[in-house]
C-alpha cells in the first residue's frame, strides 16, 4: 500500500504503485510522487494480456486514489485461459499475478477481508487464494464457495468516525453523572480548574469559550447549592416538593463541552 500523507483535513495518496503485467499509459505518471483523492491514473496491459484474459478485450484500466489514502485498481491484466475472463467473486479481485500453473487465477481479498476471517498475518498469506480453470469443462472451480470473510480492519477515517461517535455517547453519559455527584457532595469538582487546559489546550477563542462555560457552571452550581440548603431548612414546614438539582445545567454544560472537544479534535 502506498504511503499516506495528511495535510490538515485532506488526504493524499503517495507515489503511484505498480501492477502486474501493465505499465502506466502515460510515462510521466510512473514518476508521480503524490495524487489527490479522486485522481485516476490509466494503466495499459502488456502484450499478451488484457483486462479479462480475452484476445479482443480492453487493454486499459484505471487506478483511483481513494479517501482512505490508498490506491484502488479498477481492473487487472490477465493472461488468457480456456475458461475465459476471471469469475466475479464477492469481496475479492484477481491480482494479475502469473502463476506457474496457467490454469489458475490468483486472487486477493478486499480490504477488511481475509481467507480465514482473521486479521492479516505477517506474510499476508491469508489475503490470497487461487481459482482453478477446469480444462475439461471450461469452467472455473468452486466459484460459489465464499473465499473471503470479514475481520476487524476498517479504514482509518471510518474507524475514527465510529470511535468519535462512541466517545460522544460515553461522554454524554459520564459527564453529567459526575457533575451531579459533586453537586450532591456540596462542592464543585477540583477538576474544573484543569478542564479547559485539556479540552482546549491551544487556548484562543475556543479556550475563552471553555472558560466562560466553566465560569457559568460554577455560578449555576453555587446558586443551586444555596437553593438546596434553603429547601432542606424549610422542608419540615413545607413537607412536599423535590429538592433543587443541577440536572439541566449539567446536561447543557456537557453538551457544549463536547462541542468544544470536537472543535479541537
Amino acid at each position: 500500500m502506498a504511503a499516506v500523507e495528511l495535510r490538515g483535513k485532506g488526504v493524499t495518496c503517495g507515489p503511484i504503485e505498480s501492477y502486474p503485467n501493465s505499465d502506466t499509459k502515460q510515462y510521466s505518471d510512473s514518476h508521480l510522487k503524490s495524487t489527490n483523492v479522486g485522481d485516476k491514473i490509466v494503466f495499459q496491459c502488456k502484450n499478451g494480456f488484457s483486462t479479462d484474459g480475452g484476445p479482443d478485450s480492453p487493454m486499459t484500466f484505471e487506478v483511483v486514489c481513494t479517501s482512505g489514502g490508498f490506491y484502488e485498481p479498477q481492473g487487472t491484466c490477465q493472461k488468457s485461459t480456456k475458461c475465459g475472463r476471471p469469475p466475479i467473486l464477492t469481496n475479492a479481485r484477481p491480482t494479475g499475478k502469473v502463476l506457474t500453473d496457467e490454469s489458475k487465477i490468483h486472487f486477493e481479498c478486499s480490504a477488511g477481508f481475509s481467507t480465514n476471517g482473521q486479521d492479516l498475518d505477517r506474510s499476508k498469506s491469508n489475503k490470497y487464494f487461487e481459482v482453478k480453470c477446469q480444462t475439461i469443462t471450461g469452467e472455473y472451480q468452486d466459484v460459489d464457495v465464499p473465499r473471503c470473510h470479514p475481520y476487524a480492519y476498517e479504514p482509518a477515517a471510518e474507524a475514527y468516525a465510529k470511535y468519535s461517535a462512541l466517545f460522544k455517547v460515553l461522554f454524554a453519559a459520564d459527564c453529567p453523572g459526575k457533575l451531579k455527584l459533586t453537586f450532591a457532595q456540596g462542592k464543585p469538582s477540583s477538576g474544573l480548574d484543569e478542564v479547559c487546559e485539556k479540552a482546549a489546550p491551544q487556548g484562543g477563542a475556543t479556550g475563552e469559550d471553555c472558560e466562560a462555560l466553566v465560569s457559568q457552571l460554577r455560578e449555576d452550581f453555587d446558586r443551586e447549592v444555596e437553593a438546596r440548603k434553603t429547601y432542606y431548612a424549610e422542608k419540615t414546614t413545607m413537607g412536599e416538593g423535590n429538592p433543587p438539582n443541577l440536572n439541566e445545567e449539567a446536561e447543557e454544560f456537557c453538551t457544549k463541552m463536547w462541542e468544544i472537544i470536537e472543535r479541537q479534535g
